[in-house]
């Protein structure tokens, strides 16, 4: 019996034993629990500490105003009627200002009208006839010119007063190969300034406000308003049959500047002067002489 109670006694000692050194276990593990020293210096548990942080919230960027501040603004071929060369008796386009068009020929016929359809990648616009076909291209160059896809010497310009636009000289005689240097036209005037394949020749034909009546004037004027050169050697000569061609009072003239050997033509009306004229050098211009007087006896002004 007393056998008994010694290893009842053994085993509660045990028991008591064990259980002191969980506690102890489990007192030096929270003391060993890692802790975060705070900005106020203070100490806290990850747990702690997660709470405590507060996310701040990311705004999402507005959809509007971004593509508002990533649109660029396109400008539209203004309404009214476009000129080919800016002449009343060659075709043209009537555009109405909502992405519809209209192409005449030079009689006035009809020819297509459709959709116009702006390509933001080729920067050009594309002309949609009734059955959905592309039936032409163009590129707007300024808000009264612009030029045909396939044809950078097809030109048109708007016409100003929204009716008819301003007289030009033309002439019959076609040249082949023609580089366009310069084609512009405004309230102002004109200027049409191509070469010829070869290279040797420049063909001016502009027009431009002037308050000269004495013809060698206005040639000195024409000079420095095409080239931007001194005229020397300034010679005139009126020509009836260029007047009754004309219907204004028109001259033949020659000159010489930096640029060459000027031989050309004059048309005064009513403070506006009109030129047509061949630059080159004298050997050429030699050679050209047949040449330049059958396009000047193919002129008109209209």
């Amino acid at each position: 019996m007393k056998r008994n109670k010694m290893i009842l006694l053994a085993l509660m000692l045990a028991l008591t034993a064990v259980l002191a050194a969980c506690t102890a276990q489990s007192s030096q593990d929270e003391d060993n629990t890692p802790t975060q020293t705070t900005e106020d210096g203070t100490q806290q548990t990850p747990e702690e500490t997660v709470e405590d942080e507060t996310v701040d919230e990311i705004e999402e960027p507005d959809a509007d105003s971004s593509a508002e501040d990533e649109t660029e603004e396109v400008s539209a071929p203004a309404a009214g009627t476009w000129r080919l060369y800016g002449s009343q008796e060659t075709a043209y386009l009537v555009l109405d200002g909502q992405g519809h068009f209209e192409h005449y020929d030079a009689e006035g016929t009809l020819e297509t009208k459709g959709t116009l359809v702006y390509e933001e990648d080729a920067g050009r616009y594309d002309m949609y006839d009734a059955s959905g076909s592309v039936c032409g291209s163009f590129y707007l160059d300024t808000d009264v010119q612009l030029h045909m896809a396939d044809n950078a010497d097809a030109v048109y310009y708007l016409s100003l007063d929204g009716g008819e636009s301003q007289p030009a000289l033309r002439t019959t005689l076609t040249f082949t190969g023609l580089t366009s240097v310069e084609s512009t036209q405004s309230a102002d005037g004109y200027r049409y300034i191509d070469r010829t394949e070869d290279g040797l020749t420049t063909i001016y034909n502009l027009s431009f406000a002037t308050d000269e009546t004495d013809a060698e004037a206005v040639v000195a004027q024409a000079v420095t308003e095409a080239a931007g050169q001194e005229a020397q050697v300034v010679v005139v000569a009126e020509r009836d049959s260029l007047t009754e061609q004309l219907g204004q009072s028109a001259w033949r003239f020659t000159c010489q500047s930096e640029s060459g050997v000027w031989d050309g033509v004059l048309v005064l009306d009513e403070g506006r002067a009109y030129v047509y004229a061949f630059v080159t050098d004298a050997d050429n211009a030699a050679a050209m002489a047949e040449t330049f007087t059958a396009a000047f006896d193919g002129l008109s002004l209209s």
